[in-house]
């Protein structure tokens, strides 16, 4: 179990990357968490020297894409919370938001978000169809999960980041077992 940790670890550091907490430094540092997370996950699942990784990163690159806050933000908060959240956080970010247009419900399009952005493990289903559905079905699962534990703990200010970290943490654990 102790071997998993480092991996898991280090797929949370990349998540909080790719959620942007280097943007103030240069705004275009979560594309390398993005693409580290991708990497990571090759790793986790062997495939890391296999032609397959470059597909596979290149597809997680384009499946994550900002412009879910809003359903994160649904998950993480109340209404009343998010409201007020949303109106100082998010709103003069000018983020293009997903659900606004197909979906209400935060968690339905959490699911959503999670499966798109799981969908790039499909590629492995022809080596392996365990870590793909792990991939998968992992990604699709703790999104919302992650939101929700982070909203259970009702912890103050921004949960963002400790949705990342735990996404990161949890998605680390699942592919690597």
């Amino acid at each position: 179990m102790i071997e998993l940790l480092p991996n898991s670890v280090a797929m949370a550091a990349a998540d909080r990357i790719r959620g942007g907490v280097f943007d103030d430094y240069y705004d275009k540092i979560h594309h390398a968490g993005t693409l580290l997370m991708g990497y990571l996950a090759m790793v986790a699942t062997g495939f890391y020297t296999h032609w397959i990784a470059l597909p596979f990163v290149i597809l997680w690159f384009f499946a994550e894409k900002p412009g879910w806050g809003d359903c994160m933000g649904k998950m993480m908060y109340s209404h009343k919370q998010w409201k007020h959240h949303y109106k100082i956080v998010m709103a003069h970010q000018g983020y293009y938001e997903f659900d606004s247009i197909y979906l209400d419900n935060g968690w339905v399009t959490g699911v959503l978000r999670g499966a798109v952005w799981g969908a790039p493990g499909l590629v492995l289903l022809p080596f392996d169809w365990v870590s793909a559905l792990q991939i998968f079905f992992g990604m699709t699962l703790l999104f919302p999960l992650s939101c929700y534990i982070v909203r259970k703990l009702e912890l103050p200010g921004d949960r963002f980041p400790p949705t990342e970290w735990i996404r990161g943490l949890l998605f680390g654990l699942v592919i690597s077992l």
